[in-house]
């Protein structure tokens, strides 16, 4: 259970700036599960391009790249059996763009009230899940 005093200053702030209907906290709701939803797409999507990254040493490669060290880079890529590997990285991080434009776009189009909350009052994702979700059940 998230803290009180948080949850209600988000209660006043929301009752300050918007007409509270008989459905508001539901509609607030259903909004959080929507980024929810789309939130954890970026994290899975996260979670695989580690995983390529892990099985093609793609981060020792950015990092030779990094410290000009051209013999490394050419000595990664010609140790490495299966290059084509490579690519399910970049393919990878391709996913998580596309994950993170969805997610970012219904923040600032559809949610707009949401983003608002998780600026003012410096909330991570799931703790704004939690407490729409907390205020919604108290609603009721």
């Amino acid at each position: 259970m998230m803290n009180e005093s948080i949850k209600n200053a988000i209660i006043k702030h929301l009752e300050k700036k918007n007409v509270i209907t008989e459905n508001f906290y539901s509609e607030l709701t259903e909004e959080t599960k929507k980024i929810k939803s789309l939130r954890d797409k970026v994290d899975i999507s996260l979670f695989d391009i580690k995983k390529e990254i892990i099985k093609t040493n793609f981060n020792l490669l950015i990092d030779k790249i990094f410290k000009e060290d051209k013999e490394s880079v050419v000595t990664i890529l010609k140790n490495t059996k299966n290059r084509i590997n490579f690519y399910d990285v970049l393919e990878e991080i391709g996913k998580l763009l596309v994950s993170f434009e969805q997610y970012n776009e219904n923040y600032e189009l559809n949610s707009p009230e949401l983003t608002t909350l998780k600026e003012t009052f410096a909330l991570k994702d799931e703790q704004l899940y939690e407490l729409i979700n907390e205020i919604n059940l108290d609603k009721k």
